[in-house]
């Protein structure tokens, strides 16, 4: 048999099944059970959250809160820093929206703006009043939300990291 007949007679033996096969059908769903309810006793209290001590979650379904606060800076906590491309870039979280702000020096925020940043503060510049605030503190530069802030947590060691910041701001020229 030549090799052209012998391969057209292989084709059509291995196709004719598939010719008088009845069509294909819808295969059978995949049932995934629901999962039951968390037991109560692993629940947390829909005002907590498990990630900030002292914070109340968002409530979402409108529920009261606490009394709002009387400065829009009471309720923006400076939460860190991180250097981008050269710049000091600060994350200024608002708690009563619950949402995080990435600011440079020079950008306005309440009724200030930001003046300088560094790897544990920030600068905060309003009504010409000038604010040091530091990690965990507020812009008006109190602790947030009952939380210690870097400036209430140092201990003996702060005499070392004082000298260690002085000396890297006289090899920086500043």
């Amino acid at each position: 048999m030549k090799p052209v007949v012998w391969l057209m007679v292989m084709t059509m033996l291995w196709t004719a099944p598939a010719l008088g096969a009845p069509p294909a059908t819808q295969p059978e769903p995949i049932l995934i059970p629901t999962p039951r309810p968390m037991s109560r006793q692993y629940q947390l209290p829909p005002d907590r959250t498990i990630f900030v001590k002292g914070r109340l979650a968002s409530d979402a379904s409108g529920g009261t809160r606490p009394a709002g606060p009387a400065r829009p800076e009471e309720t923006l906590v400076f939460s860190g820093v991180t250097e981008t491309d050269y710049q000091m870039v600060a994350f200024v979280e608002d708690t009563a929206a619950g949402k995080i702000s990435q600011l440079q020096v020079g950008d306005s925020i309440a009724s200030g703006k930001i003046t300088d940043i560094t790897l544990d503060s920030l600068e905060y510049e309003a009504d010409g009043k000038r604010t040091l605030v530091r990690v965990g503190q507020n812009l008006l530069g109190a602790d947030a939300l009952g939380l210690p802030s870097l400036a209430t947590t140092q201990s003996a060691g702060s005499e070392l990291l004082d000298r260690l910041r002085r000396r890297r701001q006289q090899e920086l020229g500043h």
